[in-house]
């Protein structure tokens, strides 16, 4: 009985914040560039205070609608995810090419492992554009986390020195980022009555020279764009 009574508030906060999820409903627009960060759920709502999907509800999310017939997608995933986001990917209608890791140079909990890391795959459809030479970036990226779940703000500028000049959009954000549409529960921006969901572009306004001036700072890692 008392297991029972300690459970029950939080699967009342799980049912709450679940009830928080949207549905991804195109709005015609398409984008080359898609990043996203799905709320796995190997972890309980009570943990993260945030709605999680389960990965056939993520599988399930219309994103392939909303890439151009040549697209690239970032998608981050834990160790215990990575099996789970190749499956995501195919659902979306990409094809897995490469990863990178997020080294955040503290270790964290783990039931095998203290858990340091996480991976950015990175899946192509179509025949996006080569990434130029000068801003192909190190697989390694090294800095310390912060908040739980919270990605390092130089991945923006990574993505942009990558693929510049390329519409971007971002599922499952938390902030409005200058020259993105973005989509997410989190996502800190005003939102139209009329829009269906929280799909926000906002202007762009000298991203690319942002973005190289970052990688010359050394704030980003990625070579001089």
């Amino acid at each position: 009985r008392q297991v029972a009574a300690k459970s029950a508030p939080k699967k009342v906060m799980a049912n709450a914040l679940r009830e928080l999820n949207q549905e991804l409903v195109p709005t015609g627009e398409q984008y080359s560039v898609i990043y996203a960060d799905p709320p796995w759920d190997h972890l309980s709502e009570s943990d993260t205070a945030y709605p999680l999907m389960s990965t056939k509800e993520i599988c399930e999310m219309r994103t392939e609608e909303m890439a151009e017939e040549d697209a690239v997608l970032f998608i981050w995933t834990t160790a215990g995810r990575l099996f789970d986001a190749l499956e995501v990917i195919e659902a979306w209608g990409f094809e897995f090419k490469t990863s990178m890791v997020w080294d955040k140079e503290q270790a964290g909990t783990g039931v095998y492992f203290r858990v340091q890391h996480e991976f950015l795959l990175l899946a192509t459809r179509g025949k996006p554009p080569a990434v130029p030479n000068t801003c192909c970036p190190s697989s390694i990226h090294r800095e310390m986390r912060t908040e739980h779940s919270v990605k390092p703000k130089a991945f923006y500028s990574m993505i942009e020195g990558m693929y510049p000049g390329l519409d971007k959009l971002e599922l499952f954000a938390r902030d409005a980022q200058q020259g993105w549409a973005v989509w997410g529960n989190q996502a800190k921006q005003p939102v139209e009555a009329e829009a269906p969901m929280n799909l926000v572009k906002v202007p762009a306004a000298k991203v690319v020279a942002k973005a190289r001036k970052a990688a010359n700072d050394g704030k980003v890692p990625v070579a001089a764009c």
